[in-house]
């Protein structure tokens, strides 16, 4: 204000809490990238079945089967902060590591979010998935 510097923390607030639990259909998109030097080796476009389950005080999963065959899970538990759920230090039963799962959000459609996570050889994942109501 004028030539005073105000510096205010924002933060969302969570006024609602939200059960993305549900069944859902849709797609995700997977690069996976080279840890060395960051290049992009590999873009995968899969349609999906989503099966998600929110557990109070308990561990959520999304489970992800695949149109072609096979299958992923996380599982952890996810924090809602507004209206979008993180779950740091996720399960993934395709990586090598914990994952975080974030911007995670049911919409009035179907449930949407984002991932990064270490797989195999040292690479890393980054993926994205939409899904709507079956």
């Amino acid at each position: 204000v004028g030539s005073v510097n105000v510096t205010k923390l924002i933060q969302r607030q969570t006024l609602l809490s939200i059960d993305f639990s549900g069944t859902f259909m849709g797609a995700l998109v997977t690069d996976v990238y080279n840890c060395d030097d960051g290049s992009a080796v590999k873009t995968t476009r899969r349609f999906i079945d989503v099966n998600a389950a929110q557990v109070a005080g308990g561990t959520d999963r999304i489970d992800f089967s695949f149109s072609t065959g096979g299958a992923c899970s996380f599982s952890g538990v996810a924090t809602q902060s507004g209206r979008l759920f993180r779950m740091e230090n996720a399960t993934y039963t395709c990586g090598t590591g914990p994952a975080t799962v974030y911007e995670l959000k049911s919409t009035s459609l179907g449930f949407e979010g984002r991932w990064t996570a270490p797989i195999a050889g040292g690479w890393t994942e980054y993926g994205t998935f939409s899904a709507v109501h079956k």
